[in-house]
């Protein structure tokens, strides 16, 4: 196999892969994520009707996107600013590895703020 096919199998797995993350960042967004899922099923079809794709071109494919997704997944966490002082490259590992840790804590940033102290008088009888 020639090695134009792989990179633009490559740069298609990357695309996917910004766009994977864009979808599951703070929270799972679901049309668009089905809506992924079937450019990627057509993305994979039309590659293979255009070269006779083998194992490597589909390995290429999934890296990439693994590869996109894992980075970008990084900057879009460090965009949220929930932790100050993590680096780029921490969040991208806590997005690999604890995600339902990131979100946790993504709901826990953007819940609604307690009720003041002071709100204790207002509760009490008036007499």
């Amino acid at each position: 196999m020639e090695a134009t096919p792989l990179i633009i199998i490559a740069i298609l797995g990357l695309c996917l892969g910004v766009l994977l993350a864009t979808v599951r960042i703070p929270e799972i967004r679901w049309v668009p994520f089905l809506s992924l899922i079937l450019l990627t099923v057509g993305a994979v079809l039309a590659i293979q009707r255009i070269w006779e794709v083998n194992i490597l071109g589909g390995l290429v494919l999934l890296l990439g996107t693994l590869l996109g997704s894992f980075f970008y997944s990084g900057k879009l966490w460090q965009r949220l600013d929930l932790e100050p002082g993590v680096s780029y490259l921490q969040w991208a590992q806590r997005d690999l590895l604890h995600q339902g840790y990131l979100r946790g804590l993504y709901r826990t940033e953007r819940a609604e703020p307690l009720a003041p102290a002071d709100s204790e008088a207002s509760r009490q009888p008036m007499l």
